[in-house]
C-alpha cells in the first residue's frame, strides 16, 4: 500500500473505509463484510511497521504496547474470532517482536531501567521505589510474556522485588537462606506488633522502611494469612470437648471476627488498586472473597449463639456446619498461591493451573453425558425397589460417576422376578420381562462405558498431556511472567498485613483532618492553612 493510499484511508469516514457513497451504504446497511475487514487489516499493518513505529512516535516502546492492546481487542471480538482471527495474533507478535528488538538495543541497566520504569538514572531505582511504569503494566496487559521473561527486563524487575531486603540474602549457601528465614521470623513474626506500631505512628522514618517493600509486603500478607487459618483450624477442630472458658472463647471469637474484617479491607483495597474488573478475572482472588465472607458469616454465628436467648434455625446450623467444612478446605488450597514465587514448587503449580480449562471443558461434556444416561436408567428401573441403585435419579447419578473410580453396579442392572400380566386380543398370559430389561440395562451400561470411559477419559487424558507438553516446552517464559505479575502486585500494595491494617495511621488522620478542614473552609468562606512548626508537626491556621 503506497503513501496516496495509506493517505486517503487515514482521511477516510471512521479511518477504515473511502469515503464512497456507494461504499458507505453497503457498510451502514451491513451487506459489505469482507472488504472492511481487509481494510482494517491493511491499516493495522501499516501501523505496526517498524518505521512508523520509530519515526511517528515520541515513545515508540509505549506506542507499541497500545496498539498490541488495540489488537488484543480486535482479536477478543467475536466476528474477528470466527474469521480472520490468526492473521491479526500474526500481526500482534509482529508488533511484539519490535518491542523485543528494542530492548535487545539496551545496553545497560540504566537504559532497561528507564525503558520499562521511567527511571532516567540507575541511583533514582537504588534509592527510591519507581512504579510499576506504563511499559510493564501495558506487557502485562497485552500478555507480551516474551517481554517480560527477557533477562533484561527480569534483571532489573528482581532488582524492584529485593528493594529494602538484606544484601546478603540472594547468596547461594544453605546456611545464608537458613540466616534469611531466622530473619524473617524475627522481623515479620516477632517483631510485627513492634514494627506495625512504629510505622503506625512514623511511616517515614527508618526503621518503617523495613517494612514498605514489596517482599516484605508479600511476606507479611502470607504470615498473616497463615496465621488467621491456624486459628480458624484451631476454633473449628474441638479437641476433648470445649476447649476454651466461655468468657475466653467469646474474647477468642470477637478477636477473629475483628481478623476476618481486616482481611475483608484488605482484599477491598487490593480490589480498588487493582480495578474491579481486573480482580474479579483472578481465581485466587474469587476464592478468597468466597472464603473470607464464609468465615464472616461462621464466626457472627458462633458469636450469636453466644446468646442462648437467640434462636437459630436447625436448617441453617446444618448448612453452617456442612459449610464450614467446604470452607476451611478451600481455604487451605488457597494458601498454595503462596508456592507461586518458589522456584521449586512455582513452575509445578503453574502447570497444574493451566489444566483448569481441560478439566471445565471436560467435567461440562462429561457431567451432560452422565445426566443422560441416569435419565434413562432411572426411567428403566424406576418400579424396582430401594434395593436397586437406579431405582432414584440421584442415585443413578452417583453410581455412574463413580465407575470411573472403580465402582461396578452391575449387580443393580439385573430384573429377577420382573413378570407383566398382560390381557387383550392377540396374547393373554404371564410375561417374564426380566430378560429383556436385562438386555437393554447392559446395553445402556456398555454404552456408557464405552463413551466416557473408553473415549471421554481418553480425551482428555491426551488434553492434560497436551497443556503439559506446551507449558513445559515454555515454562520459564510462562514462569517468569506470572511471578512478575505477582511482584509487581505487591509494589503498591498497603503496607501493614491483617489486622493491623485497620489502624488509621498519623498521615491518616492528618488527611482526614486536612480534608475535613478544606470542606469547612469552602462551605464557610474560611481559609485554611498548613504551616510546618519547628519539629515538622503540621499546625492549622484558620484565617477568616
Amino acid at each position: 500500500m503506497g503513501t496516496k493510499e495509506w493517505t486517503h484511508l487515514s482521511s477516510a469516514k471512521d479511518g477504515m473505509a473511502p469515503n464512497e457513497a456507494k461504499f458507505i451504504s453497503m457498510v451502514e446497511s451491513g451487506e459489505e463484510h469482507i472488504l472492511i475487514d481487509d481494510l482494517r487489516y491493511s491499516i493495522f499493518c501499516e501501523l505496526a511497521s517498524p518505521a512508523y513505529l520509530s519515526l511517528a512516535n515520541s515513545d515508540p516502546v509505549v506506542a507499541s504496547m497500545d496498539l498490541a492492546s488495540d489488537l488484543q481487542r480486535v482479536t477478543e471480538a467475536r466476528e474477528i474470532q470466527m474469521t480472520s482471527v490468526e492473521r491479526y495474533i500474526e500481526l500482534k507478535n509482529k508488533v511484539q517482536e519490535y518491542t523485543l528488538d528494542l530492548l535487545d538495543c539496551c545496553e545497560s541497566s540504566e537504559e532497561v531501567s528507564t525503558l520499562i520504569l521511567g527511571c532516567n538514572e540507575v541511583t533514582q531505582l537504588e534509592n527510591e521505589l519507581p512504579l510499576k511504569g506504563k511499559v510493564v503494566t501495558k506487557a502485562i496487559a497485552t500478555k507480551h510474556k516474551k517481554f517480560i521473561a527477557h533477562y533484561k527486563c527480569q534483571n532489573v524487575l528482581r532488582k524492584v522485588w529485593h528493594k529494602g531486603q538484606p544484601e546478603w540474602h540472594c547468596k547461594n549457601s544453605f546456611w545464608w537462606w537458613f540466616l534469611y528465614c531466622i530473619y524473617c521470623l524475627i522481623v515479620y513474626v516477632l517483631l510485627m506488633p513492634l514494627l506495625a506500631v512504629i510505622y503506625i505512628i512514623a511511616p517515614c522514618s527508618p526503621v518503617a522502611k523495613i517494612l514498605d517493600n514489596p517482599k516484605a509486603k508479600f511476606i507479611m500478607q502470607m504470615v498473616a494469612y497463615f496465621e488467621f487459618l491456624l486459628l480458624v483450624i484451631l476454633l473449628n477442630i474441638e479437641l476433648d470437648g470445649n476447649l476454651y472458658y466461655e468468657s475466653a472463647y467469646a474474647h477468642f471469637i470477637i478477636f477473629l471476627l475483628i481478623y476476618v474484617i481486616a482481611l475483608i479491607w484488605c482484599e477491598l483495597r487490593k480490589m480498588m488498586i487493582c480495578g474491579r474488573k481486573h480482580y474479579f478475572t483472578s481465581v485466587w482472588n474469587n476464592m478468597n472473597i468466597l472464603i473470607l465472607f464464609s468465615f464472616l458469616a461462621d464466626i457472627c454465628l458462633r458469636f450469636i449463639s453466644l446468646f442462648q436467648y437467640v434462636y437459630i434455625n436447625p436448617r441453617v446450623y446444618i448448612f453452617w456446619i456442612t459449610w464450614t467444612a467446604f470452607t476451611l478446605t478451600l481455604a487451605c488450597l488457597r494458601f498454595m498461591e503462596n508456592f507461586y514465587l518458589s522456584f521449586y514448587l512455582g513452575p509445578m503449580l503453574l502447570m497444574f493451573t493451566s489444566m483448569t480449562g481441560d478439566v471445565i471443558r471436560f467435567l461440562i461434556i462429561f457431567l451432560y453425558t452422565v445426566t443422560a444416561f441416569a435419565l434413562g436408567f432411572y426411567y428403566l428401573y424406576e418400579d424396582f425397589g430401594e434395593d436397586n441403585v437406579f431405582s432414584e435419579f440421584s442415585s443413578s447419578f452417583v453410581a455412574l460417576v463413580t465407575t470411573i473410580f472403580g465402582g461396578n453396579p452391575t449387580e443393580s442392572l439385573k430384573a429377577d422376578d420382573l413378570y407383566f400380566n398382560f390381557t387383550g386380543p392377540g396374547y393373554e398370559g404371564i410375561l417374564d420381562a426380566g430378560p429383556m430389561y436385562e438386555a437393554m440395562g447392559f446395553i445402556l451400561y456398555a454404552s456408557f462405558g464405552t463413551l466416557c470411559m473408553l473415549v471421554l477419559v481418553n480425551i482428555f487424558i491426551a488434553m492434560m498431556s497436551d497443556t503439559y507438553a506446551r507449558i513445559k516446552q515454555n515454562i520459564k517464559v510462562e514462569y517468569a511472567f506470572m511471578r512478575t505479575k505477582i511482584w509487581l502486585s505487591y509494589v503498591d500494595a498497603p503496607v501493614l498485613p491483617a489486622p493491623y491494617n485497620i489502624i488509621p495511621s498519623v498521615s491518616c488522620l492528618i488527611a482526614i483532618i486536612k480534608r475535613f478542614l478544606s470542606i469547612y473552609s469552602s462551605s464557610t468562606n474560611v481559609d485554611v492553612e498548613v504551616r510546618p512548626t519547628e519539629n515538622n508537626e503540621g499546625m492549622f491556621i484558620i484565617n477568616k
